[in-house]
């Protein structure tokens, strides 16, 4: 099983995509709490399913691949 780390902050990160896309307006340690509880709840009835709560977004995706272009790209210079 792959491991997630904390629950609460895998919470408030997610919040804060939600609140980056403009799903929700803000949120608040509460919200990061009732996050962390429904996370819990999912893991215990889908153990396998671990890997479905770190999806990232297309934004992300494409970030991390221009990220990883350009890290290949100074590695082939400086050979």
């Amino acid at each position: 099983m792959r491991k997630i780390g904390n629950l609460f902050t895998l919470a408030e990160k997610q919040l804060q995509r939600e609140k980056a896309n403009g799903i929700i307006p803000c949120y608040t340690n509460l919200d990061i709490i009732e996050y962390a509880v429904r996370i819990r709840k999912f893991l215990d009835d889908n153990p396998k399913k671990s890997i479905t709560l770190m999806k990232i977004t297309k934004e992300e995706k494409l970030k991390r691949n221009r990220e990883a272009v350009k890290r290949c790209r100074m590695n082939r210079r400086a050979r």
